[in-house]
This record gives structure tokens, C-alpha cells and sequence, in this order.
């Protein structure tokens, strides 16, 4: 069982049964995040032609940046941005940060984004070539980016937003910990990112924007 310092004291997730398929299930979406399986080998790339002119939107097609070339990159973000949503989605997210109150047998949400950080900073160790290390940067950045997303949603918990404004301490923490004894790639990302933290802690006026309050339900004893 993993234990992890969050927010002011170590939790640990119970050996339950429900607390260990939590966990199992987590470690199957992860492994969608790995850069092993998310880089496509050069010799099936040299075999995908150019797409050939047309004015017909194909809404099949992977999105791309590099113009009519396939973009391996672009259809890698497709598939993290699918799992890191899927995780992350404000009503799901939700549910997960008030199980401490309605199931304590199963992981909270600080415990299962913090084992979530952990595994894709230590995929990102373990890349073994230039194009894991591309992919393991873009899991990065989008994760971070999803959690911001989170962090600022008006329509979820705020017991989900304060999870994920932790969660955010952690990334920033990780990326420090990534300026030393990397080459100049990863310290230029990790900088990066750093500087795009401090201007979403550094924003004008974070809380200006009313939270939506949730509507009384008509019908005696309750609304009327």
C-alpha cells in the first residue's frame, strides 16, 4: 500500500477491498499515459502517407500542427486528453473528493492524484528515447493543464477545487525537482511550466467571479 504526504499529514489508502480496486483501476488508465505505449514507432510513421488535397472536413481524421503530414504527437494528446479528462471530469471529480465523508474505506481524492503525479513524473525517468521523452513532456503539460481547468471550475465541489489547488503545490514541486541533472530540454519545459503555474496563482482577482449558488428544489418541506 502506497502512503503519501498530502496537506498537512501522511494518508494512506485502506487494504479494503474497494480502496485496492480503486487502485487497480487507476493503475489500468495510467498505463494509458505511458510514452511507451503512446509512441509510435518511425517505421510505421514513414509508411502513413501525406493526406491528399481536399476541401471535405474529414471529422475522422486526428487533428494535426504539422500541416498534411499525420502528426504522432497530435493523436498522442488525443489519447492522453482522454484519460486525464476522463479522470478529472468535474462531476466525477466531485464524487471522488466527498468519499472520505460517504465511504472512508475507499481512497480519498488527494491520495489518488498524488499517485497519479507520481507515476507520470517517474515515466518520465524512465523514457529511454528522444521520443518518450517528447511524449512523457506533453503528458506533463496537459495533465497541469487539466488540473488548472479543475481548479477554476465554478460548476464543481470546492472540496474538489481545494484537491486540485493542492494537487497543483505537487506538480510545482515535481517540476523543481526536475531543474537539476536533466538536459537543457527538460529544464527549459520545466520552467516553463513553473512560470505558467505562478501566473495562474499571480492572476488578478481569482475569486471576482461570483460561484454559482445551487437552486433550492421546489416542493414542500423544502422550496415552495
Amino acid at each position: 500500500v502506497y502512503t503519501y504526504a498530502v496537506s498537512g499529514g501522511t494518508q494512506s489508502p485502506t487494504d479494503s477491498i474497494s480502496g485496492l480496486k480503486q487502485r487497480a483501476a487507476l493503475e489500468a488508465l495510467l498505463d494509458t499515459l505511458k510514452p511507451s505505449e503512446l509512441t509510435i514507432d518511425e517505421s510505421i510513421i514513414s509508411q502513413i502517407p501525406p493526406r491528399p488535397f481536399s476541401n471535405v472536413n474529414d471529422i475522422e481524421r486526428f487533428p494535426n500542427q504539422t500541416g498534411p503530414m499525420f502528426d504522432p504527437t497530435a493523436a498522442a494528446e488525443v489519447a492522453i486528453d482522454l484519460t486525464l479528462r476522463n479522470i478529472f471530469q468535474p462531476q466525477r471529480f466531485a464524487r471522488l473528493a466527498a468519499k472520505p465523508v460517504t465511504d472512508p474505506r475507499r481512497w480519498d481524492a488527494d491520495i489518488a492524484v498524488a499517485f497519479l503525479i507520481d507515476q507520470v513524473w517517474n515515466d518520465a525517468q524512465s523514457a529511454r528515447t528522444d521520443a518518450e521523452e517528447v511524449i512523457s513532456r506533453l503528458v506533463r503539460s496537459r495533465l497541469q493543464k487539466v488540473v488548472i481547468e479543475l481548479a477554476q471550475n465554478q460548476n464543481t465541489s470546492v472540496e474538489a477545487r481545494v484537491v486540485a489547488d493542492r494537487s497543483l503545490k505537487l506538480i510545482d514541486d515535481k517540476h523543481r525537482s526536475r531543474l537539476v541533472n536533466v538536459d537543457a530540454r527538460e529544464r527549459e519545459f520545466s520552467n516553463q511550466k513553473l512560470a505558467e503555474l505562478k501566473r495562474f496563482n499571480d492572476r488578478p482577482n481569482p475569486e471576482s467571479k461570483p460561484a454559482k449558488s445551487l437552486k433550492t428544489p421546489p416542493g414542500s418541506p423544502i422550496g415552495s
